[in-house]
């Protein structure tokens, strides 16, 4: 949250970014998505009880962890 906080403010705070100036030819210089036969392209995914059971085991703990820290 706090990048999200300082990433907001220099947004507001800077009239440029150089790092977006240069995004331009970054991007000019990068092989097309589109012709890049090889690729294999997600177009959607399925919940699986294995990765619901993973999120909420880390939602858990990272929950847990908050709550022992705020307890302090």
């Amino acid at each position: 949250m706090g990048c999200c906080l300082l990433h907001n403010y220099i947004r507001n705070e800077m009239l440029f970014d150089p790092l977006e100036g240069g995004l331009d030819e970054y991007m000019s210089n990068q092989p097309d998505a589109d012709s890049n036969t090889n690729t294999d392209v997600v177009d959607s995914l399925d919940t699986t009880v294995e990765w619901t059971a993973k999120r909420d085991y880390m939602a858990l703990n990272m929950f847990n962890d908050w709550s022992h820290v705020a307890a302090v």
